[in-house]
């Protein structure tokens, strides 16, 4: 069973498949992307929960950047770039994955497009995008280590 994310809490958000984190970049202070873990603050995400009527949602602060992590502005659809930006633009619906307990899903609140890892790449670099849901996709999962 996947822990239980506290609220106001500081995590190294690791994609299951590669083993990466996600990273806001330092050189552009917007882009995110899958990188090499190395527990440094543009790796670490501060937690908001936010409560919308019947729904608890969480906003995901970077702590080095200040920035949340948003979407790409236009339509859903794959391939849109998951990046930061200076105010919140969406919350974010974050529940265990229903194929690996220990594992979370980062979704679009009431929707089945998740944060995913393009390819599960473990190439540091790799572009952090938004993609239907796919459920032996482990690319779009997720674990979450407190700091």
């Amino acid at each position: 069973m996947a822990p239980e994310l506290e609220r106001n809490g500081t995590y190294i958000i690791v994609n299951v498949k590669s083993g990466t984190a996600l990273d806001l970049s330092g050189a552009d202070g917007k882009s995110i992307s899958g990188w090499e873990r190395n527990d440094g603050d543009n790796q670490k995400a501060f937690f908001f929960w936010q409560l919308l009527p019947d729904k608890g949602l969480w906003m995901i602060y970077n702590v080095t950047g200040g920035r949340f992590i948003g979407i790409q502005n236009g339509p859903l659809n794959n391939g849109r770039v998951i990046q930061s930006d200076a105010i919140p633009i969406i919350s974010w619906e974050i529940s265990p994955d229903s194929e690996n307990f220990e594992a979370f899903r980062i979704s679009v609140p009431g929707e089945e497009w998740d944060v995913d890892l393009s390819e599960g790449n473990s190439s540091n670099g790799t572009r952090v995008i938004l993609w239907e849901r796919r459920k032996a996709g482990t690319n779009q999962t997720w674990r979450f280590f407190k700091v």
